[in-house]
């Protein structure tokens, strides 16, 4: 079973489970760092009855998402009061003492939409969300594309004929709507679970026969 927070700077959504159809979900507004992160460790520990092996976070930003870095699942220069230089998975992994996956909102999303979603059959494509402003979430080969600092889409110019075209055939609509962000969160989770798994195979086949 996996925990599940999509975190935005108006509201948090929660969930345990383990696909979109399977989940239990609450929400709630984001207040203080404290308040909003004790409030989704309560949820989480309450609705998984002791089974929750990992825990996937879709964040708002700007966060660090370069594993090498000392803040590395931090929240940084955020406009949002408090939240500034917040180590939003470290909290989460020490309060609940499992794995954690971290990623942005709209990382999220796309990872949500690639596994349940509209884009189940492809393994390049770009999310793109348009709210207070617009932000985007792009896979490669099934894998999240990241920058070199805060992972965010720039802009641009489309100059293919064939896409400008077929605009219909290529640009279509989420499939899981508002749940595409809690439902990557799941992926984001599963995917923590899985690398520490693989982690503790490794250093166990490593230790030396007595």
């Amino acid at each position: 079973m996996f925990g599940a927070i999509e975190a935005g700077g108006t509201k948090f959504v929660c969930a345990v489970g383990t696909a979109p159809d399977d989940l239990t979900v609450t929400q709630f507004p984001t207040a203080s760092p404290e308040a909003t992160i004790g409030s989704a460790v309560t949820f989480l520990k309450e609705h998984s009855g002791g089974r929750l092996q990992a825990v996937g976070i879709g964040s708002f930003g700007p966060v660090d998402l370069c594993p090498s870095s000392p803040t590395f699942g931090c929240i940084t220069s955020t406009p949002k009061p408090g939240w500034q230089n917040y180590d939003f998975a470290g909290a989460v992994r020490k309060a609940l003492g499992v794995p954690v996956g971290f990623d942005t909102d709209v990382d999220a999303s796309a990872l949500g939409e690639a596994r349940w979603g509209a884009a189940q059959s492809v393994s390049d494509f770009l999310y793109l969300t348009v709210g207070t402003g617009i932000g985007g979430g792009v896979i490669v080969n099934g894998q999240i594309l990241h920058g070199l600092i805060h992972p965010e889409v720039g802009n641009g110019y489309v100059r293919s004929k064939e896409l400008i075209e077929n605009v219909d055939h290529y640009v279509v609509p989420p499939k899981l709507g508002n749940r595409a962000g809690i439902a990557g969160a799941l992926v984001l989770a599963e995917q923590a679970y899985q690398e520490q798994q693989t982690r503790a195979a490794i250093a166990a086949h490593s230790e030396p026969m007595r």
